[in-house]
């Protein structure tokens, strides 16, 4: 997971195959949530506390997390008293619903502001989340849009992510501004916002270290990576209530691709089409 700092709208991600590829990536998470919800519900007949317990524990055991998994349970169990959920279908649905319900709560847009001469995402994880790779993917997709983009890599730490940097930069078409190994990351990002103001770049990636940005950068979104092959994808519904932050992006595979505009509604259809 990375923190994802931004300061324009993104627009709406509308390309064809979306949806299949993102079915296909979350098959272990359908099946360790959605396969057990349907393994509880199916032949029930009785809508009573003891399918609410079974359901819970379902709900907890997938990562959900118990505040989601409170809201969830709370909710079905206010229907059921009000005589509105009273089959497995009707079940079914609520918790559909609720799933949706929690993504959508946190995915607000930042405050409007003036649209600054160029847009900064300062994007931060700890290594190992696949933040580099991510950054790269990113400035490859907004240039495939017509923007003109240029990567700050502020994790002077890192080698291997300044190497890797500069491939991705150079696939996409994007500008580069890097420094030393073991440079001061401020003064790199100083160097690439001066370097984008003069080349009147559009946007600028900030590849950034948590310890030196995190304090300073206003988080608006985060990025969850890795997706694909794990059965763990109801930890976003977990990291909604928990952050209060709203997931932008989600990466389901390796290619370019494979960087999805994250929809709450497309998230939880693939799990339940």
């Amino acid at each position: 997971m990375m923190l994802f700092s931004r300061s324009s709208k993104d627009s709406a991600e509308k390309k064809p195959g979306l949806f299949e590829r993102m079915k296909r990536a979350l098959g272990a998470t359908k099946q360790n949530l959605v396969g057990r919800i349907e393994s509880v519900l199916t032949g029930r007949t009785a809508i009573d506390e003891g399918l609410f317990e079974e359901l819970e524990g379902v709900l907890l055991g997938a990562d959900l997390g118990v505040k989601s998994t409170a809201q969830i349970m709370n909710f079905i169990r206010d229907q059921q008293k009000k005589h509105l959920v009273n089959s497995a279908a009707e079940v079914r649905a609520a918790i559909r619903s609720q799933l949706i319900a929690i993504l959508k709560s946190k995915q607000k847009e930042p405050p409007e502001q003036a649209k600054p001469a160029q847009a900064v995402w300062m994007i931060v994880g700890v290594n190992g989340t696949g933040k580099t790779t991510t950054v790269g993917k990113l400035a490859a997709r907004c240039a495939q849009d017509g923007m003109r983009v240029l990567v700050c890599a502020a994790d002077t730490f890192r080698p291997a992510a300044i190497e890797q940097l500069a491939i991705w930069a150079e696939r996409s078409g994007a500008e580069l501004v890097k420094s030393k190994i073991g440079a001061d990351p401020s003064s790199v990002l100083h160097d690439a916002l001066a370097a984008a103001e003069a080349r009147k770049c559009d946007l600028v990636l900030v590849d950034a270290q948590a310890r030196e940005f995190l304090k300073s950068a206003g988080v608006t979104g985060l990025i969850v990576t890795k997706l694909d092959g794990t059965a763990k994808g109801g930890v976003l519904f977990s990291i909604a209530q928990e952050m209060n932050i709203p997931v932008r992006y989600i990466g389901v595979g390796e290619s370019l691709e494979d960087l999805l505009e994250f929809s709450p509604e497309n998230f939880v259809e693939s799990l339940f089409s």
